[in-house]
């Protein structure tokens, strides 16, 4: 087993470490996006790094908080303005974990600002924040229309001048997704916060659904062990305040019709980071041949992003999983059409850019 994975299941386990041991946690931990979290867990267990991997470590951390510091910033201003509009808004994933000042967010880099809104105030809050220098990142229309006809969000806007992306969501799967749920049913949590004020985010229990089903609805997983490892934090901060949060996860999923994401999570983190779950109620009791097949792919890939540390296996799990994705985005139907348009599309953005390159010569 690789060093990471050990040190994710037991942070004690660093302390066992001699300096190959060390080399290894910063390789793996680098290729997974990973070494600002572990800096946090040797802090935690008051282990010192040796100099030459621990900048590497405290390097991440530090960007982490600054990546922090200019999350809150954004989130206040964008309170400001949906307050203003009188938009229900929610945080989600990394920027639900910063505000609600959870475990999970040490450490942890992100790439953008997630958000939930309802559907019927999407062209509102966009031509808002259109106003407000937010703009659509380069898509050619095509996508544009993709986005904004078959999925849960539209298309990623970036600030013109701050460069932070913002993906606004109205729901947490595709309009294609035959899983696609009620997103009026989840429950909302309001707290307060020392630089925010009041704070809007998913309920305990349908924060973790939505992070189930953010990763086993994905066809890639290049961060898979980063949001596993999310994953495992929250199921071990909130299940060690309340002994009964995993069945009311599994049962809050069911309302939801979205059981097969959480226990395939439920499935994963115990196998994988060895999270404690109940003897009861934990996983499923009885997995079936599908759920079986999936949790050895996924064994398989939530490993870190390094060919030092993929297991025999590892291509022929990232092709199912990646036929997988596709396939519960959207029906073939409308798949297999926008899959070959997106083919023939790169085929001539490579053809355009090899007639560049020689023209340029």
């Amino acid at each position: 087993m690789n060093v990471l994975t050990r040190v994710l299941r037991a942070p004690d386990e660093l302390a066992r470490l001699d300096d190959k041991g060390f080399f290894d946690l910063k390789v793996q931990a680098d290729a997974a996006g990973l070494l600002g979290r572990v800096w946090h867990l040797a802090q935690r267990q008051g282990v010192p790094l040796p100099g030459y991997a621990g900048w590497h470590f405290s390097g991440a951390f530090k960007l982490a908080a600054r990546q922090q510091a200019q999350a809150i910033r954004e989130i206040r201003e964008l309170a400001a303005l949906f307050d203003w509009l009188g938009v229900d808004w929610v945080l989600l994933k990394g920027a639900a974990y910063i505000a609600l000042d959870l475990p999970v967010a040490q450490g942890r880099t992100f790439a953008d600002i997630d958000i939930l809104v309802p559907r019927e105030q999407l062209s509102m809050v966009e031509r808002h924040l259109h106003m407000r220098h937010w703009l659509r990142t380069e898509i050619d229309d095509y996508d544009d229309r993709y986005y904004r006809q078959w999925m849960h969000e539209i298309p990623p806007l970036r600030h013109q001048q701050r460069g932070t992306v913002l993906d606004v969501h109205h729901n947490i799967l595709p309009l294609t997704n035959r899983d696609v749920p009620d997103i009026g049913r989840f429950d909302v949590q309001v707290c307060p916060h020392r630089q925010l004020g009041t704070v809007r985010a998913l309920s305990d229990v349908d924060l973790c659904i939505h992070a189930a089903v953010h990763l086993f609805s994905e066809s890639e997983y290049h961060n898979g062990l980063r949001d596993l490892s999310d994953l495992d934090l929250l199921l071990r901060h909130f299940s060690a305040g309340d002994g009964d949060f995993v069945a009311r996860l599994r049962e809050r999923a069911a309302l939801h019709g979205l059981e097969r994401y959480t226990d395939l999570a439920l499935i994963a983190c115990g196998d994988v980071l060895k999270t404690p779950l109940p003897s009861e109620g934990g996983v499923p009791r009885r997995a079936t041949r599908g759920q079986k097949v999936l949790a050895a792919a996924y064994r398989r890939i939530f490993t870190p992003a390094h060919s030092r540390c993929r297991p025999p296996g590892h291509g022929l799990a990232a092709f199912l999983l990646y036929c997988r994705g596709h396939l519960i985005r959207m029906p073939l139907r409308l798949l297999v059409p926008h899959l070959l348009r997106k083919a023939v599309m790169r085929a001539f953005d490579g053809l355009r850019a090899k007639e560049l390159s020689r023209d340029g010569l």
